[in-house]
């Protein structure tokens, strides 16, 4: 099993990495690294389809996504959304994974998937002390980010809650067998 963990925290979420046996963990940690802010020129969509003209370090991102298991994100929580940097980091992640052709779901529409291989199963890990309405805020983030991933297997979790890393390592281990 391979987890693609992109992690925005400031340092203070500390995950018990040592009791994933059998996991291969690829852990991105965002802090001093150079992002390009995402500069809506399309070219991911027209000129080079799936790969971001901005030459940095997210341009490797979506290769690693579709070849993991499970894609976990782990950000402060901002009145309910990613911090600004993770959501740039993020969109500039979705669109790379994504046509720009549109399907309909039910009642919802959504872009459609550019690689055919099942996409990871989605984990968003949310630091800090966040309102119980930022919290909502955020899992239906996590919910509807999932959808637009084309995932329906997805989890959220609070750096906060005291059973969180046990409830983290349980999630990933059902997902193990």
């Amino acid at each position: 099993m391979k987890i693609l963990m992109l992690d925005g925290s400031p340092g203070t979420v500390k995950l018990p990495e040592d009791r994933f046996t059998g996991v291969e963990i690829d852990h991105i940690t965002i802090a001093g690294k150079k992002t390009e802010r995402c500069t809506g020129c399309f070219s991911c969509f027209f000129n080079t389809p799936g790969h971001c003209a901005l030459n940095d370090w997210v341009s490797e991102l979506p290769r690693k996504y579709i070849s993991s298991d499970i894609f976990l994100l782990i950000c402060p929580v901002t009145f309910g959304g990613y911090s600004s940097e993770v959501s740039n980091i993020f969109s500039r992640l979705i669109i790379q994974l994504v046509l720009h052709l549109f399907e309909r779901k039910g009642s919802e529409i959504r872009r459609q998937k550019r690689y055919d291989q099942p996409y990871p199963a989605f984990i968003t890990l949310g630091c800090g002390t966040p309102s119980e309405r930022a919290k909502e805020t955020f899992r239906e983030l996590t919910a509807r980010n999932a959808y637009h991933l084309h995932t329906e297997d997805y989890a959220h979790f609070f750096s906060g809650d005291p059973n969180f890393s046990t409830e983290l390592q349980k999630y990933i281990n059902e997902r193990r067998s």
